[in-house]
């Protein structure tokens, strides 16, 4: 089944029975569970400058806030002295319009709470919410397009399946090549922001995301917690490489210059 196939069947189940339909995203996403990925606390410790996640349930904002009471070892980094941002949600409406915050989490789909019930208004899951979603009068594109043409980006776990995603990150590629494209006319060289996508072996690189501009590099499971994952992005940040950007599980995060 296709995306835009998903995107219908959800919203003819958001028309039909708005109630059963709330219910089910309630049980789907808004459970609390105490056993939290060590994935996503490995990822907080690390210099990134932020965290995009188009997931829903409340687990990584649940490892966010305990990284931003020094829970878990996790505080200030060199990188960031600061330590941690704020949170902010899509369908909460507070999604900064203009420049992202500096290691702040952005739940770009809108995101469920523990022990809530889940509103219709609460996530972008079907064909309207993502036309309302993303639409040029929205924030969410203005948020995306700055992060996929200025930053370096890892995406881990997305799909990138969704047409007015493809369309955002189409536009930003146009715009790295055009970038690239005047400094080559004057003789200049720049080094352009990298969207790399991390997925486990073994992998390669779809028609689709040689169109999109997105590079593809596989890492290994080490067991059930991705630990193949962290151990790749450990040697990345510790490394003189190029600036990448880094991310986990159907989040994308921008990392500090590597």
């Amino acid at each position: 089944m296709s995306a835009e196939e998903k995107l219908r069947l959800a919203q003819e189940c958001k028309d039909a029975e708005p109630e059963k339909y709330c219910n089910c995203l309630t049980q789907l996403f808004a459970v609390s569970r105490s056993n939290r990925p060590q994935t996503y606390v490995e990822l907080m410790k690390m210099p990134f400058k932020g965290y995009l996640t188009i997931n829903f349930d409340p687990i990584l904002m649940s490892v966010f806030s305990d990284a931003s009471k020094g829970n878990n070892n996790i505080g200030p980094t060199k990188s960031f002295p600061q330590g941690f941002g704020q949170i902010y949600s899509y369908t909460l409406r507070d999604l900064p319009g203009r420049k992202l915050e500096t290691r702040s989490l952005y739940y770009l789909h809108g995101h469920a709470t523990s022990e809530q019930r889940v509103k219709l208004e609460d996530l972008v899951l079907t064909t309207r919410d993502f036309e309302e979603a993303y639409h040029q009068s929205s924030p969410l594109p203005h948020i995306l397009h700055q992060a996929f043409a200025e930053y370096s980006v890892v995406f881990i776990g997305c799909s990138l399946s969704e047409e007015p995603l493809q369309h955002v990150l189409r536009n930003c590629r146009a715009i790295r090549d055009k970038a690239r494209d005047m400094a080559n006319s004057v003789g200049r060289e720049i080094r352009l922001p990298r969207l790399v996508r991390l997925v486990e072996t073994p992998a390669h690189q779809t028609k689709l995301e040689s169109e999109l501009g997105i590079e593809v590099l596989e890492y290994p499971r080490m067991g059930d917690d991705h630990y193949g994952l962290v151990h790749l992005l450990r040697e990345a940040l510790g490394s003189n490489a190029p600036p990448i950007v880094a991310s986990g599980y159907d989040l994308v995060g921008e990392a500090n210059e590597l």
